[in-house]
């Protein structure tokens, strides 16, 4: 089953509750610096699920911050996340990662997303709020088509805020390079 079949079962209006889910967001990417989305002090859980995500900027990687303010500002710091990734493409599998990183990379760090609007970006992400574990955490996996060498990739995410019990309230997609281009972001909440 694909990321498109699995959505929509669930894709309806903000509010809505769908087995135990409750749509929180959904925005369109058209042509964004960045993409913030609030999240609901409501849910110890959220899923973020990213349908045709296309940057601007041909093979740049998707990244992700959080906020701690609702918004104001979004941590960037040089060793504020730790995250990991494992892809698989045809060419065979990598690892890539860092223990202390100014964002977590959701495409992978060397070979970014396609910028051709035929391929986009797919991901499938479960966040884990503070109040579940000691630092706030997020995994899940992405399919794309890499910009440098064209082939598909899957890769299995995850990754973590470094500071320990802090209360997110916002996350920031963005882009190494460019903007984002195009797609739509859905976020749930789980009781």
């Amino acid at each position: 089953m694909d990321i498109h079949t699995l959505h929509s079962a669930y894709a309806g209006i903000s509010g809505a509750v769908y087995a135990d889910r409750v749509l929180i967001s959904k925005s369109v990417i058209n042509n964004l610096a960045t993409l913030d989305i609030s999240l609901s002090p409501l849910y110890p859980y959220y899923e973020l699920v990213i349908m045709g995500y296309v940057p601007v900027t041909d093979n740049a990687v998707l990244y992700l911050r959080v906020s701690t303010d609702n918004g104001a500002t979004f941590d960037a710091g040089v060793a504020a996340y730790a995250w990991d990734d494992f892809i698989f493409n045809a060419l065979g599998t990598a690892q890539e990662g860092s223990l202390g990183d100014s964002e977590i990379h959701l495409s992978g760090a060397s070979d970014g997303v396609s910028s051709s609007t035929s391929d986009g970006l797919n991901a499938y992400l479960t966040i884990y709020s503070s109040r579940i574990s000691p630092r706030w955490q997020i995994n899940g996996g992405c399919m794309y088509k890499e910009g440098a060498t064209t082939v598909f990739a899957r890769t299995l995410n995850s990754g973590q805020y470094l500071t320990s019990g802090a209360n997110v309230n916002a996350i920031r997609l963005l882009s190494s390079s460019g903007n984002l281009s195009s797609g739509t972001v859905y976020l749930y909440g789980l009781p």
